[in-house]
């Protein structure tokens, strides 16, 4: 076997409109239009994964990854407290890009990372009472075993929601009293995520909080520790998530009109006579994208007024990330057969037989080369611009007076 580590493919997405809509108009004046709206967007994966390659010791990336790694290598479970928002754009992320059923692999075969779990969304009691007996069960003492560790993220947006500082205490209390209390034990199981958080961490004496700007929480977020630290903490390859929403970036810049899909993409929502966006709905009949089409409508919601329908565009991943199952014929040990009417399909491949299933040429579609790490920072990026530039021609200001689009409300 060669040392060399082969490179993951980093093919691009493929934005393919209805057949009875016309090419997008405006081209890279379009594009720089959009370019200097959105400016906060275009900024944040790019800053993050070129400090990382040049100053990798001292930059924010870098400290990301350190964190998860010594959450991952030393816990069996972490539980992240944060708000819907942040949780949604996470939740997108971990569920694209870990195996399916990453939670319930052995810990050898997750490839030593933890499984994670969600809360702190809303004041959910049977939830967090479940959540506790599964990390802090009550009359058991807590072993020194690296499968009865585990670990807190504690995430905010722009202020610190009631139900996540509620939910943050009950289950800084759990992690105490497994530990005897000891600061030390502590420091090495939370990490925070937002400013709101400062407080926290000081009278701890624990790390402080990773934070991330004022145009970049809640949904827009994703490429924000709120997201990146549990991802990475689950073993996600986040740097080419981060090379794939830079990659996006550059399309957008460069990119004609017809190979242009957020262009494209923008083109296809203006479908009234004035010109305006509608909100959009995106389907698949793939799963592992469900979420994150939760986390697209939740950013629509926040970020474009007109409550007004459009249409749909399909996610279509071209390719498995895996080895394609092929329809194998009857088990030797049923020699009349099983009795199920596939046997015209032996030797078909999964993907063929779901092509030809949802074979749908009526709407427009997003053609993912595949469901991993790089196609996602694409398609992220490219939904967080094509909704930005739909939000409208006026766009709110951030914090530091940039323009930007409409960002999330905690």
């Amino acid at each position: 076997m060669s040392v060399l580590r082969p490179r993951p493919p980093a093919d691009p997405l493929v934005f393919v409109p209805e057949a009875s809509s016309g090419s997008p108009t405006g081209g890279r004046a379009d594009a720089r239009r959009l370019t200097a709206g959105l400016a906060p967007l275009i900024e944040q994966p790019a800053r993050l994964l070129a400090d990382y390659r040049l100053q990798r010791p001292t930059s924010e990336l870098y400290a990301m990854l350190q964190a998860a790694r010594r959450l991952r290598d030393h816990n069996e479970r972490i539980v992240v407290v944060a708000p819907a928002a942040e949780a949604a754009a996470a939740r997108a992320i971990l569920d694209t890009c870990c195996h399916p059923f990453h939670a319930d692999l052995p810990r050898a075969e997750r490839g030593g990372r933890p499984r994670i779990a969600f809360t702190g969304d809303r004041f959910a009691n049977d939830r967090d009472q479940g959540l506790l007996d599964l990390v802090a069960p009550a009359g058991r003492p807590q072993g020194t075993d690296l499968l009865d560790r585990w670990a807190l993220v504690i995430v905010a947006g722009r202020t610190l929601p009631a139900a996540v500082a509620a939910t943050a205490r009950l289950f800084l209390h759990a992690l105490a009293d497994g530990v005897g209390g000891a600061v030390a034990a502590i420091d090495d199981r939370v990490a925070t995520v937002g400013a709101p958080l400062v407080p926290l961490t000081e009278s701890l004496g624990i790390a402080p909080p990773f934070t991330a700007c004022g145009h970049a929480t809640g949904c827009h977020g994703v490429f924000t520790a709120a997201t990146l630290l549990p991802a990475a903490i689950a073993g996600i390859d986040v740097v080419r998530l981060l090379e794939g929403a830079v990659a996006m970036n550059m399309r957008l810049d460069e990119a004609p009109p017809d190979d242009n899909p957020v262009l494209g993409l923008l083109a296809a929502w203006r479908r009234r006579d004035d010109g305006t966006c509608r909100r959009h709905r995106l389907s698949s009949t793939d799963e592992r994208l469900a979420r994150l089409i939760e986390w697209f409508d939740a950013l629509q919601d926040l970020s474009i007024a007109d409550a007004t329908q459009g249409g749909t565009t399909r996610l279509v991943a071209v390719e498995p990330r895996r080895d394609p199952l092929r329809l194998p014929p009857a088990h030797p040990w049923t020699p009349h057969g099983d009795g199920l009417p596939v046997d015209d399909l032996i030797g078909a491949t999964w993907p063929d037989l779901e092509a030809r299933a949802t074979a749908d040429s009526s709407t427009s579609a997003i053609r993912l080369p595949r469901v991993d790490e790089h196609a996602i920072g694409q398609l992220v990026q490219m939904l967080l611009l094509a909704t930005g530039g739909a939000a409208g021609d006026a766009p709110a200001t951030d914090h530091g007076g940039r323009a930007g689009p409409r960002m999330d409300p905690v």
